[in-house]
C-alpha cells in the first residue's frame, strides 16, 4: 500500500512539474491555455491578457474570432504579441468597442506588437464635469493609446474609431466656495469650478479648464446674483490612435494591399473621427478635435511600405510632436 501511494505521488507531482515547465496556466473558467493563448471572446482577451502582465516571458496571444468588448481591457504593461488568426482572411478578426470602449491601452516598456486585426467602432470617451463648473476630461485614442514603449502596427486597420471629450458642467446659483474636480483622463482632471475669481483652476493637458465667479441676472428675484461660471469642454484627440510617448511602428506588408486596394492606394484609417466636449454653457468653451486618424504628442511614428505600393493616408496627423516625428522608410512609396 505504501509503494501504491508513493508511485502515486511521484506521478502527480511530474504531472504538475511539467505543467509549470510548459507554462500552461488555468483560469478560473477551468479552460487550459498555452503560449501562443487562443481566445475568441471578450471574456478570453481579457484573461490573456492578465496572464500576459504577470508573465516573465513574452506571450503571444491568437484572436480566433471577432471579439465585441464588454468593458474596458486590462492595460498592457508587459511584451506581448497579439494576432489575429492567421488562417482567416486578413481584416476579418475585429475588436469591435461596441460604441462605447477603447480598443487598447498600451504602458509597457517591453516591445507590444498588434497584428493584422480590424478595429473598429472604438471609442475614448472623456468623463463630463461635475454640476459644479467643472470642466470635462480628455479623450484620447479611440482604438489604441499609448502612454510609452514601441509598438508595432503590422496590417492593422482602423474604421470608425472616436476619441471624444467630455462635456463641461454646468453652472450653480450661490454655489459652495469650489466646486470639486472634474471628470478623469489620463491626461489629467478637469479643472474645479470655483466661487473665487482668484480660483479659477486649468484642467490637465486635454481636460476643460473649471469655472469662475460671474455675475449673473436673476429674473425671478430681479437682482444680479452669482453664479459660478460653467466648465470647458474636454479635447477629443486621436480618434484611431494617440501617442503620449513611445514609438509605433506601422507596417503594412503585400497581403494588405491585396486586401484593402483601392483606386488611390490603400487607407488604413477609415471614418475615424475626434470631437470636442461641448461646453457647459455660457461663456465656456468647447474642447477641440485633433487628429481623426492620429495625435502624437511625443515619441515618433513610423510608416513601413511595401515597394511600388501606395499607402494613401486621408485621416489627419496632428499633434505637438507630429511635424518633426513622423518618418517613412521609403518617401517613394507613401
Amino acid at each position: 500500500m505504501a509503494f501504491s501511494l508513493n508511485l502515486r505521488t511521484s506521478f502527480l507531482r511530474a504531472v504538475l512539474l511539467l505543467i509549470l515547465f510548459a507554462g500552461i496556466c488555468v483560469p478560473q473558467t477551468g479552460t487550459v491555455w498555452g503560449n501562443p493563448i487562443e481566445v475568441n471572446s471578450y471574456e478570453g482577451l481579457v484573461q490573456a491578457l492578465k496572464i500576459a502582465n504577470e508573465s516573465n516571458t513574452p506571450v503571444e496571444i491568437i484572436i480566433t474570432g471577432s471579439i465585441t468588448l464588454e468593458g474596458e481591457l486590462p492595460v498592457i504593461t508587459k511584451e506581448v504579441t497579439i494576432k489575429a488568426d492567421p488562417h482567416q482572411p486578413l481584416g476579418s478578426i475585429k475588436i469591435d468597442g461596441a460604441g462605447k470602449y477603447r480598443g487598447l491601452y498600451i504602458n509597457s516598456s517591453d516591445p507590444v506588437e498588434i497584428n493584422g486585426l480590424n478595429f473598429t467602432n472604438c471609442t475614448a470617451n472623456g468623463s463630463d464635469g461635475g454640476d459644479d463648473a467643472s470642466g470635462g476630461s480628455g479623450g484620447l485614442g479611440g482604438a489604441i493609446y499609448v502612454e510609452k514603449g514601441e509598438v508595432i502596427l503590422k496590417d492593422v486597420h482602423f474604421q470608425d474609431n472616436t476619441a471624444r471629450g467630455g462635456d463641461g458642467g454646468k453652472a450653480v446659483y450661490n454655489g459652495p466656495s469650489s466646486g470639486s474636480g472634474g471628470g478623469n483622463s489620463e491626461f489629467g482632471n478637469g479643472g474645479s469650478g470655483a466661487y473665487d475669481d482668484a480660483d479659477s483652476r486649468q484642467g490637465g493637458i486635454g481636460a476643460g479648464d473649471g469655472g469662475m465667479q460671474e455675475a449673473v441676472y436673476d429674473p425671478q428675484r430681479d437682482q444680479t446674483s452669482q453664479a459660478e461660471r460653467t466648465g470647458g469642454g474636454g479635447l477629443g484627440a486621436g480618434g484611431a490612435v494617440f501617442a503620449k510617448g513611445g514609438t509605433i511602428k506601422f507596417e503594412y506588408t503585400q497581403d494588405y494591399y491585396e486586401k484593402y486596394a483601392g483606386q488611390n492606394g490603400t487607407n488604413p484609417f477609415q471614418n475615424n473621427m475626434s470631437a470636442g466636449g461641448s461646453g457647459g454653457g455660457g461663456t465656456a468653451g468647447d474642447g477641440d478635435a485633433l487628429g481623426d486618424g492620429i495625435f502624437l504628442l511625443k515619441g515618433g511614428i513610423v510608416f513601413t511600405t511595401t515597394a511600388g505600393e501606395t499607402l494613401r493616408i486621408t485621416s489627419s496627423i496632428d499633434g505637438v510632436a507630429a511635424a518633426s516625428n513622423l518618418d517613412w522608410d521609403d518617401p517613394e512609396t507613401y
